[in-house]
């Protein structure tokens, strides 16, 4: 390798030394970020969502749909909490083929985790998903014309010109998460008093039965001192009915993005699977980086420049 260095044209040396040295400078940034993600995990407790405290938590459940409309994974047409795909076209330019992405998308639909103690709305948007299940299959068509059929082995040939792959997060499926928690409570003070007292009088303003009603003297319209015996009503009845909303609508508790640069993960793996997978990632990207090293330090004290 020296020998190639030493004689190697200025341009080729200069290209060699800019690559290498940028693969370096990555390899060695992603080895800290796999290491910290790692250490974050080992490190962090994990919270019951009863009792867990407002901030940056993790949290081990149970993935569920949320009450309305289901989510359907737009590929296999299969039922689940969170997807993610990418349709991809084999193209040839010359002795070159490559697969180049024609479409992709995934869910930001909000999802229910159950610990057995509580419940959270998760939301997944800016989440790192890493999901449990991952389908790769072939077809001669843009879009897959039926969803496969899981479980042959024969999905997974390579015959097609389209390959599709779909990633999903099953409801009932095991989720480790680790993100912001928030509640927002659903007290009287949620709603807004006034605003609902002033729709509540203009409602009444206009229906004759109840300015009937406030007309007590029976002298055909409504004096001041008579509105105001409205407005208490009114008031009365708004706060009454903040109440009743109040006792009927539970806490909202939330695990979201966090606002600053801490990691935001939904992971369909084990807790214990995915901080081997990332250990084994730092130590891959130190390998890379210590290889990229290398290769820049032999160059340049091949041409005498270290």
């Amino acid at each position: 390798m020296s020998e190639f260095f030493a004689s190697a044209p200025p341009h080729d040396f200069f290209w060699w030394c800019l690559v290498s040295g940028l693969v370096m400078a990555v390899a060695f940034v992603g080895c800290f970020v796999f290491l910290h993600r790692s250490r974050l995990m080992e490190n962090m407790p994990t919270s019951r969502l009863r009792s867990a405290a407002q901030g940056y938590i993790e949290v081990e459940g149970a993935a569920r749909l949320m009450d309305g409309p289901p989510i359907i994974a737009p590929l296999t047409k299969s039922k689940c909490v969170w997807w993610r795909f990418k349709i991809e076209e084999k193209r040839s330019s010359g002795k070159n083929t490559s697969w180049v992405t024609i479409s992709s998308g995934r869910s930001d639909d909000s999802f229910e985790l159950d610990d057995g103690t509580g419940t959270c709305v998760v939301n997944p948007e800016g989440a790192n998903v890493i999901p449990r299940h991952t389908l790769v299959w072939y077809g001669s068509s843009p879009r897959p014309d039926v969803p496969p059929a899981l479980g042959r082995g024969w999905l997974r040939a390579g015959f097609g010109r389209y390959r599709y792959v779909e990633e999903r997060i099953d409801d009932r499926e095991p989720v480790y998460a680790l993100g912001m928690f928030r509640t927002h409570v659903g007290g009287p003070d949620s709603f807004d008093e006034k605003l609902d007292l002033k729709e509540l009088l203009d409602k009444w303003k206009h229906d004759g039965k109840m300015m009937a009603v406030f007309d007590v003297n029976k002298d055909g319209r409504v004096d001041q001192k008579e509105w105001d015996a409205a407005r208490r009503m009114a008031q009365k009845k708004v706060r009454d009915e903040h109440v009743q909303r109040a006792v009927e609508t539970p806490d909202l508790h939330l695990l979201a993005k966090p606002r600053d640069s801490r990691p935001y993960i939904l992971s369909g793996i084990p807790q214990a699977m995915l901080i081997r997978r990332w250990r084994l990632s730092s130590l891959g990207c130190l390998v890379v980086a210590s290889g990229a090293g290398y290769v820049v330090v032999t160059a340049l004290v091949a041409r005498g420049l270290a």
